[in-house]
């Protein structure tokens, strides 16, 4: 198997970035910070947003009973909560420390604070999962970080395991939002071959929103499965 790509991003360290009196957030990821600062208002535009194709089809395509999934940037916990209602064994992780509380207290499930671009092991280290939920996620990650982070994410799978995600495609325009965010708009075919890279196969792929007419579908959902061997 390839050797995993090396990790191109090198936040700050949000601890010792505190302990010299700087912003815990901000020097190491914008895009966190944004979401920490207007947590409240995201909460609640995040309420509404229908995911019952997402969890329904990847909970089909996972033949165990109970299956444990991990969702990666977790948010307010509401596709958290969605998945447990459905009989998975979920647990999330979320980088921003207002959204994980929230997520806690609405679901009473595992939460694990952790920045996704950060280089330490994650509090999951040496555990595996049936499969992985990242909805609205990847397109946060800058593209020199996603190789790492998708090498990352196969390691944190049983074999033969799901990734789900979906995201946001265009033409390959990336850069930072007035706001601060991060955003990439890849290309399908990007995102096919750094999966494939990363050493996933396709096993279902759909457009959403759904019932939306083709030139307004931007958000492109997918399931891949784990394969034995990595591009």
């Amino acid at each position: 198997m390839a050797a995993a790509p090396p990790d191109p991003i090198r936040p700050a360290d949000p601890l010792s970035v505190a302990a010299t009196g700087g912003h815990p957030l901000m020097p190491g990821n914008p895009t966190l910070a944004h979401y920490e600062e207007y947590a409240a208002r995201y909460d609640a535009s995040f309420a509404d947003h229908d995911t019952s194709d997402a969890i329904s089809r990847l909970l089909m395509a996972l033949t165990q009973p109970a299956p444990t999934v991990l969702e990666l940037g977790c948010g307010n916990g509401r596709d958290l909560l969605a998945l447990q209602q459905a009989g998975a064994v979920a647990e999330g992780v979320e980088g921003t420390v207002a959204m994980a509380d929230i997520a806690a207290q609405r679901t009473g499930l595992p939460i694990h604070s952790f920045d996704l671009l950060s280089p330490r092991n994650p509090p999951w280290q040496g555990r595996r999962f049936q499969a992985l939920y990242a909805h609205h996620v990847l397109f946060h990650i800058p593209s020199p970080a996603l190789p790492f982070l998708l090498w990352r994410g196969r390691d944190w799978l049983v074999p033969e395991g799901l990734f789900y995600f979906c995201d946001a495609t265009g033409d390959g325009l990336e850069g930072t939002m007035p706001d601060g965010r991060h955003v990439a708009l890849r290309r399908p075919q990007t995102l096919h071959r750094l999966m494939r890279e990363a050493g996933f196969a396709l096993v279902e792929e759909w457009r959403r929103p759904l019932g939306a007419p083709r030139r307004q579908q931007g958000w492109l959902a997918g399931i891949w499965q784990k394969t034995m061997e990595a591009a």
